[in-house]
């Protein structure tokens, strides 16, 4: 496997809107935004993963893992 050149070990984006942070991957983009929707109305990926959830883009030669996280005010 060869790694994402999109993205870093560690790498964070804040989203604030609906539309994806700037620079970031359009089709890793369209493969978790169920996910941030999810969590950004309040859900998440049950008990062990309260308000946040863990998805991944479906490339298969260069897959990336995310972990979204909602930040409460």
């Amino acid at each position: 496997m060869v790694p994402c050149v999109l993205f870093e070990d560690g790498q964070e984006f804040i989203q604030e809107d609906w539309r994806p942070p700037e620079g970031f991957c359009p089709w890793a983009w369209a493969d978790i935004h169920k996910e941030i929707i999810l969590v950004r109305r309040g859900g998440d990926q049950g008990e062990r993963l309260k308000g946040m959830a863990i998805a991944c883009c479906t490339d298969g030669f260069k897959p990336v893992v995310f972990k979204i996280e909602r930040i409460d005010d």
